[in-house]
């Protein structure tokens, strides 16, 4: 399988509804913003980070910028990279996050994070607290662990106080 078809069999996972989760997909706006989903894959993701500080796509939805070098872009290596860039891409509106393959993560028993890529996610941060906040509306947060929503959720939401 190449990448371009892992990438894709990941994308479909997220959006396809899991019994275990209330019949929720993972990512309920994935399916919905598949046209709006930009990705690159590099061997220099800290790069590509600095391209789409000044150049995010205003008509994407979401940017994803992948490795296959699971080693050298490890978690810690994503977790310093969001980490010293959120604070700046905040300035620009942007949320930042990262997946791996050795960083299993789960919403209720569905393991969410992807097998083969280490991944940087760059969002439309208003944005992507407006989604959120309608997922409140119904059951979708109610399968997260308290310590997920709030590194996920009410961080992202601590974040929009110093959007720009």
């Amino acid at each position: 399988m190449n990448n371009i078809d892992k990438l894709n069999a990941y994308i479909r996972y997220i959006t396809i509804p899991q019994e275990k989760i209330n019949d929720n997909p993972i990512c309920p706006y994935a399916k919905r913003y598949l046209d709006k989903i930009s990705h690159v894959f590099t061997n220099n993701m800290e790069e590509e980070i600095e391209k789409y500080y000044d150049n995010f796509p205003k008509d994407m939805k979401i940017v994803l910028i992948l490795s296959e070098d699971i080693k050298k872009y490890n978690v810690e290596k994503l977790d310093y990279l969001a980490e010293i860039n959120q604070k700046r891409l905040n300035k620009k509106d942007i949320w930042i996050a990262y997946d791996h393959p050795n960083n299993n993560n789960y919403i209720g028993e569905v393991k969410t994070n992807n097998n083969h890529f280490a991944i940087i996610l760059l969002q439309p941060l208003k944005e992507l607290i407006e989604l959120s906040n309608k997922l409140k509306r119904f059951d979708y947060y109610d399968h997260w662990s308290k310590s997920y929503y709030k590194e996920i959720v009410e961080d992202r939401k601590r974040l929009l106080d110093d959007c720009v």
